[in-house]
Formats: C-alpha cells, structure tokens, sequence
C-alpha cells in the first residue's frame, strides 16, 4: 500500500516533498535518501517511522521503494509512450478509406481558395480557420490525397502523447503516472484520430499545449515568460480549435488569483496582455467565422448533436442523461460505448477526483499524505502557497467540465455523447482516472496482489494498444463499405483513365439538375475520391474530347439517389427534373455519339436498404463512342465491339446490369429487376 513520506531526525520541512518513484529524483532528493535510509525491525518486520501510516494508504517500503522497482515503473511509463507513438504513426501509415464524416470536410478543400475557407462550409461542416488554412497549404505542397489531409492531425497526435507525459509527471509519479499515461497513450480515440482529417487530434493538441504553459507556471512564479508564451499562443489557439476557448477561460480563472499574489508588473503585465489578445482574437473569430458557419450548418449539427443538450425541464430525464454523459463515449478511455459503456473508467475517474480534493484540506509541509503526488512548488515551504496552487491546479483541470456544460444549456457546445468533441478534456479524464485506478489497487491486502493487479491492468493497456496496432495492418478501414467505395473510384478514376475518357456529370458536363446529389453526404465522398484519383480533376482541367475514340470511349459518370431526395422530380420541365433532363441528355448525346451500354453500380448502403431503397447512392455509368464513319446513320441501340468494363472491379466484385437501350424507363426496369431477384435470394 502507498506509504506516506516518513520524517526522519534528518530531514528538515524544506526536504519533505519526496515521493514514492519520482520521475527524476534531483540529487538532493538522491542525497536524502542515502543519509536518512527507512529501516525496519527485524522482529516484528514493521517499519521505524515517527508517523505511522494512515490504514489503507501506504504500501509496503521494502517492496517498492527500492530502486529496481523504480526503474520498472520508469521503463514501463517510457514504453507506454514509444507504443503511443508507434501506433499512432502506424494508423496513420495505413492510409484508411475516408468515411463520411471525413469527406465532408475534405470536399470542403477542393479547388478552393484561403479567402473562400474564411466563409461558410458545404454540408454542414464547423472547422477552425487556421486548421483549414493548414490543411489546404500542406494540400497544395504535397497534392490532394489521405496522407496530406492527414498529416496535421497524426503530428499533432504524436506530440500530443510527449506533451502528456510532460504535463502528468508535473502532477504525478510512480505508479499514478504509469496508469495515467498507459490510459491515454493507448486509448481509442486519441489513436484513432490520429488519421482521420478532422480537427480533433488538433483539439488535445491545443489543449495539452496550453495547460502545460499554466502548469509550469504555477510551479515557477517567477519565470514570466509561460505568461507571455500564452498572450501569443492563446489567440492563435482559438483559430486552431474552438474547443480551445473553454481550455483558455480555465486558465484565466485559475491563474487569477496567483498571478495577483504576486503583485509584480512582471507577471501582471502579460497576464492582461494575454486577456487583451485572448477577447479581440475570440470575438473576432466568432464575428467572422464561427457564426457565418453555425448559420449555415444550424439545422445539421442541432439535430445531430442533440442528445449532447441537457434536458433542464425534465428533472428525470436530466438524471438519466447526466448518468449517460458521464458513463458513455466521452468517457471512453482507454475504450468505452454508450449506455454505461465507460462506467468503469467514470468510477476511476470519481475516485481519483476525490483524491485529489481531499489534498486540498491535507496540506503539510512536514508529512504529505499521498507521497505519490509530485511536489507542487518546490520552492513552496509554506502551506498557504502550496495549497493556492493545489486549488488552481483543480480549476485547470476541471474548469473545462463546468464551462462545457454551461455551453450545453446555452446549446452552444453539446456535452457528451461523444469522445470525438470532447478530446480537449482527455488530459483531465485520463490523468484523473490514473489517479483513482491507483487509488483503488491501496484496497488490495497485500503488497503481491497489488503488484499483480497492476501487472494485468498494464498489460491490458498494452494488449489493447497492440489489438489497434494490428487493426492498421488486419483491417485497415473503419467500414468495409469505404474500402469498397473507394476500390470503385480509383478503378474508374485512375485505373481505367487509359482506357476510358472519364468525364463527371455534374463538374464536367454541368449536369445543374442532379447537383441536389452532390449536396449530400454520398456526394462529398464521390467528389473527394474523384479529385482524389483523378489527376485532371486535380489540375482543374478540362475533358480531352479529342481523345475519344472506338478503342478508348467516353464514359459519362453520374451520381443518383432515390426519387424522394428531388424537390424537383414532379416537375415536368425538363431542365430541372432529374429523369426527364437525363432522357433528354441521353438524346442530345445520340446526335453526336453512339451510346454503348449502361451500367449501374450500387453501394453497400444502397444495397443495404432494400427493396426500400430509401438511402444511399448509386452510379449510373454511360459509355459512347464515335459513331463508325461508315454507318453514320446506325442506331444508337447496336452495340459495338469495345472493350468491355467488366475487366475491372465493378464487374467482377459487384453486380451490374448491362443495358442497350438508353430510356431512363429501360433503367429504371433493370434496377427494380435487380432488387427483386436479390430480395428472391435472400428471401429463400
């Protein structure tokens, strides 16, 4: 069990801020140790200490203060973060399928412009300017690709894993530190959006970056320039992560009143400076680029992010959601779900929450308590100082909590329901539940079972970590149905481009009357994997209409989904009702080339929804060629020997239905045809 620290004849108050497995012993703390070594009777094997241990939070000295124990743990601590590195680059590296949610903010970067990314997004995206401004300069260096879009987030992920390492052995050592940084090195969530394009690697970057500057200057008053660091870093913060703010206004809460105790213009300065820069940056940003997006967003990501409001008229319901928020993906770490998924980890994280605060009252300059907590000044030999800090430290850290859920009555900020929102608050959550994890292992009788249950909780974390690392390689996708997308694309895009001249309908051919296609979140992923694999559309370039031929057709891509999702499909005018437009097209088409065959390529949620057929998209695909100089006055029904596209995926992984007419009526046959033979199979 943890052992408090023991005063001995030889110690002064001024070296009584030892504890248990410190990260780096300084060499007074070595010196201390050699002249004041802790014994033990030899008939009774019970320590000789001045101040016996409080029952049930010490452990055995003997066991584990020794030196080769201590290395372990330091070994242990320094293995959890090479591993964290490892399996973030290694995620990374993969190079997953973009889903969805990705390829929404990705086609934001398409053929755009720094000024056109300061203005409202398509499909209902909110993303920090200065990211996006960094996201599209590393584009235009490196191309538009996954590993590009993804670059920012997976170096903002590895040195997130430095950073908290950093910031918890400010806080912690010993085995607290061991658990606190095993727990977030090898976590889901920070693993996973280390390769995913959206911002929230971003956020714990941001968030780690900023309260490891407040930490360190809680712990050295007298350096002013953590002070100054924030007053520049803080405002630039803000248009990296709007998550950001509740980290900031923490930070500016917590440092108040120690930064007034000081009452030097040294310290005081910079801290108004930093509040100055930190108000101007964040109205400006909300004025310019926050409200501009949440208008245009508004009616998405309210509806979608509505579970994370809480129901303040409801006094039941609120129960049932605070109980939900806290035990659900928010508290995911290392892994969790929702419905009480997380509970484990919200119990750890109560109980090192109490832990912590109790230190508040226990302050002693002679005998601290839990020894395992880092000192928190040492230079601090008084208990007012020490104490001021303690209280800072925890409105650092919880701080973003009370802030978070005061955005959430106000429906500002949702407040849980996810862990990918709420990466800013995995510093505290983490290091938190290391606390009370070890906590919880004092309960053990004896100093072997301690030993044990912290040898398995280790080596859950790292088998778990392991499982994430073997994923990239097993399963490198987050659907099966985005590998299979995206196999499709860059077999029509690139694989194919020798063979085919490729043209979009809709940026190619201006099709205007199926862009409603394009304005949903299917459509984000055809135009993403489109500039993706296709060169030309990456240049920006026109079709080579002159490179068509009998031996390389054109072939017209277009993208559909069911009738429903058209405002316009009862409409009887042709220029704007996607069916009779298309018939037209087809027409128009006939008079300068031969049309060869259609084909319709169904995706895995299409498929999914049948016969309803009420979602997801599918691809219409239409080949022609020039008609033959010879029979300038062939049908355009005759179908000519080409190449057919069954030679790639489409055909051969993918059930397709191969037309000679060009009625939409003729298609529209074949794909009811379709859903009723597939439903017969499963059927029987």
């Amino acid at each position: 069990m943890f052992l408090p620290h023991v005063s001995t004849p030889c110690s002064s108050p001024s070296d009584n801020l030892g504890h248990v497995f410190p990260a780096t012993p300084s060499s007074n703390e070595s010196s201390i140790i050699k002249s004041c070594p802790i014994t033990t009777n030899p008939e009774t094997n019970e320590l000789n200490q001045s101040v016996a241990p409080e029952r049930g939070l010490s452990w055995d000295d003997r066991t584990w203060n020794d030196t080769r124990i201590h290395r372990q743990i330091q070994h242990a601590t320094t293995a959890f973060v090479i591993a964290g590195i490892v399996i973030r680059l290694t995620r990374y590296l993969a190079n997953f399928p973009l889903w969805s949610d990705e390829t929404m903010l990705a086609a934001n970067l398409r053929h755009t412009s720094f000024a056109e990314l300061a203005g409202p997004l398509t499909y209902n995206q909110v993303c920090p300017v200065l990211y996006l401004w960094a996201t599209l300069a590393v584009t235009k260096l490196a191309g538009f690709n996954e590993y590009a879009m993804r670059l920012i987030p997976c170096v903002c992920a590895i040195a997130s894993v430095i950073l908290f390492r950093r910031m918890a052995g400010r806080l912690l050592s010993g085995v607290p530190l061991l658990l606190a940084v095993g727990v977030f090195t090898m976590s889901y969530y920070p693993v996973r959006y280390a390769g995913e394009i959206k911002p929230y690697a971003t956020d714990l970057f941001v968030a780690l970056v900023l309260l490891s500057l407040a930490l360190a200057w809680l712990q050295n008053r007298k350096q002013a320039r953590h002070l100054w660091a924030l007053a520049i870093i803080a405002p630039l913060a803000i248009g990296f992560s709007y998550a950001a703010i509740f980290i900031i206004a923490s930070i500016a809460i917590a440092l108040a009143w120690p930064v007034y105790q000081t009452k030097s213009a040294r310290t005081i300065v910079p801290y108004f400076v930093a509040a100055l820069t930190i108000t101007a940056a964040f109205l400006l940003n909300y004025i310019m680029i926050i409200k501009p997006q949440s208008a245009a967003a508004v009616s998405g990501t309210l509806n979608y992010w509505q579970h994370g409001f809480p129901p303040l008229t409801d006094p039941i319901g609120f129960v049932t959601w605070f109980f939900s928020a806290h035990t659900g993906r928010m508290f995911g770490y290392p892994i969790g779900e929702a419905r009480g998924g997380s509970t484990l980890t919200f119990i750890s994280f109560a109980a090192g929450i109490g832990l912590w605060m109790s230190m508040k009252f226990r302050q002693s300059t002679t005998t601290p308590l839990f020894p395992w907590l880092a000192p928190v000044d040492p230079q601090a030999n008084n208990t007012t100082l020490r104490a001021n800090n303690h209280v800072s430290q925890t409105l650092l850290l919880l701080g973003p909590f009370l802030l978070l859920f005061i955005a959430a009555v106000l429906h500002k900020y949702p407040y849980g329901g996810s862990g990918r929102i709420t990466q800013h608050l995995a510093p505290a959550i983490t290091l938190f539940t290391g606390l009370g994890t070890a906590y919880l292992l004092t309960r053990a009788k004896t100093v072997k079972q301690q030993k044990r249950q912290i040898a398995l909780i280790v080596f859950i974390l790292f088998a778990f970590g392991f499982a994430q690392f073997a994923q990239s390689f097993a399963m490198p996708y987050r659907y099966a149905s985005d590998r299979e997308e995206r196999n499709v694309f860059k077999q029509l895009w690139q694989d194919d481009a020798d063979q085919f001249v490729t043209v979009c309908g809709v940026t190619d051919l201006h099709m205007d009357w199926l862009q409603q296609a394009h304005e949903l979140s299917d459509g984000a992923k055809y135009l993403t994997n489109q500039t993706i694999y296709s060169k030309r559309h990456q240049q920006n370039q026109p079709p080579p209409w002159d490179q068509i031929t009998a031996t390389r057709p054109l072939r017209v891509i277009t993208l559909w989904w069911p009738a429903e999702f058209y405002s316009s499909a009862t409409s009887n005018d042709t220029t704007i009702n996607p069916h009779l437009a298309y018939e037209k097209w087809l027409a128009d088409m006939g008079q300068q080339y031969q049309h060869v065959r259609t084909t319709t390529y169904l995706t895995p949620e299409q498929r999914k929804h049948r016969p309803r057929h009420s979602n997801g998209m599918w691809l219409v695909i239409d080949e022609f060629t020039p008609p033959p100089p010879r029979f300038p006055h062939v049908s355009p029904h005759v179908t000519p020997t080409i190449p057919h596209i069954s030679s790639g995926i489409l055909m051969r992984s993918h059930r397709v239905h191969v037309s000679t007419g060009i009625t939409l009526a003729r298609m529209n046959r074949l794909l009811h045809a379709y859903r009723h033979v597939a439903d017969s199979d499963n059927a029987s």
